[in-house]
C-alpha cells in the first residue's frame, strides 16, 4: 500500500511513534526500578551483616526502613542510622563492619555508647553524604582512618571516650564543614603535618 500523505497513514506513523515512546519509557521505568531494588538489597544486607539487628527485626518484614533506628528517604534508602545506647554490645566480635561504606545515602550514623570494639573500618571514607558521625563512648581502638578527611559534608565528629590511639590524621584538617571534632578521652596524638 502506497502512503503519501493521507491521514490513515498519518495515523499508523503518530501510532507507531507514540507506541515506541511508551515502550522506551517503560524499559527505562523498569531498569531504574531494578537498581533502586537492587541498591536497597545491598543496603538491607550491609545492615543484616552487622549483626546489630540480631533479635530486633521485627517477624515477618524484610523491609529494613523499618527496623529500630533506621530512617530511609522516599525511594527507601537509608539516610540515617540511630542506634545509641542500643546495648548493641561487642559480644561475637560485632565490630563496625566493612560493609557500611555501600550506604552512600547516609547522612547521620550514631553509634554512641555501645560496647562495640575493633578499629574503625576505612570503608567509613566512602559515606559522602555523612553530615554526622557518632561513634564516642565505645571500646573502639586503632588509628583514626585518613579516609574520614573526604567526609566532605561532615558537621559532626565525635569519636571520644574510646580507645583510639597513634596520630591525629591531617585529613581531618579538610572538613571545612566541620562545626564539632570530639576526640577526647582517647590515646591520641598530636596532627601529623
Amino acid at each position: 500500500m502506497a502512503c503519501g500523505f493521507s491521514n490513515t497513514c498519518r495515523a499508523v506513523i503518530v501510532f507507531i511513534w507514540a507506541a515506541l515512546t511508551l515502550l522506551k519509557v517503560h524499559v527505562a521505568s523498569a531498569t531504574n526500578i531494578s537498581i533502586h531494588v537492587a541498591a536497597s538489597e545491598i543496603e538491607r544486607q550491609a545492615l543484616l551483616n552487622s549483626g546489630w539487628w540480631k533479635d530486633r527485626i521485627p517477624h515477618n518484614t524484610s523491609d529494613h526502613c523499618g527496623w529500630v533506628g533506621i530512617t530511609c528517604d522516599y525511594e527507601g534508602r537509608i539516610t540515617d542510622i540511630g542506634l545509641q545506647n542500643s546495648n548493641i554490645k561487642g559480644e561475637l566480635g560485632r565490630t563496625i563492619p566493612k560493609e557500611i561504606g555501600s550506604l552512600r545515602n547516609l547522612e547521620s550514623l550514631d553509634l554512641s555508647s555501645n560496647n562495640l570494639n575493633g578499629t574503625i573500618p576505612k570503608e567509613i571514607g566512602s559515606l559522602r553524604n555523612l553530615e554526622l558521625l557518632d561513634l564516642s563512648s565505645n571500646n573502639l581502638n586503632g588509628t583514626v582512618p585518613k579516609e574520614i578527611g573526604s567526609l566532605r559534608n561532615l558537621k559532626v565528629l565525635d569519636l571520644g571516650s574510646n580507645n583510639l590511639n597513634g596520630t591525629i590524621p591531617k585529613e581531618i584538617g579538610s572538613l571545612r564543614n566541620l562545626e564539632w571534632l570530639e576526640l577526647s578521652s582517647n590515646n591520641l596524638n598530636d596532627i601529623v603535618l
